[in-house]
C-alpha cells in the first residue's frame, strides 16, 4: 500500500481512477473531518455514488498541482498578435 502522506507528482499518476475523501484529504495535509468538511464545501472535487463520495484522481491531480501542461508558444502556432509566420 502506498504512503499517501509522502507522494512525489510522478507517483500520483500511478493512483487508482478514484480516491476515498479520507485518503485524498491525506494527499492534501488534512484529517478525516476537515476532508470531507472540504468536500461538502466543495473545495474538493467528488463524485457521489449512491451514499459513497469519491475523489476523481485527475481533479485532485489537477488541484495539486495545475491542469496538465499544454503546449504554449511559436512550435504550438500561438504567434503574438501582428505577427506573421513566414514558411
Amino acid at each position: 500500500m502506498l504512503d499517501l502522506s509522502v507522494m512525489t507528482v510522478d507517483q500520483l499518476d500511478t493512483l487508482p481512477a478514484t480516491l476515498t475523501v479520507p485518503e485524498a484529504g491525506t494527499l492534501l495535509g488534512l484529517g478525516r473531518d476537515a476532508s470531507y468538511a472540504a468536500a461538502n464545501r466543495g473545495e474538493l472535487p467528488v463524485l457521489r455514488i449512491g451514499r459513497r463520495l469519491l475523489v476523481p484522481t485527475g481533479r485532485l491531480r489537477a488541484l495539486l498541482v495545475g491542469p496538465p501542461h499544454v503546449a504554449t508558444g511559436t512550435a504550438a502556432g500561438n504567434w503574438p498578435e501582428g505577427t506573421v509566420a513566414h514558411e
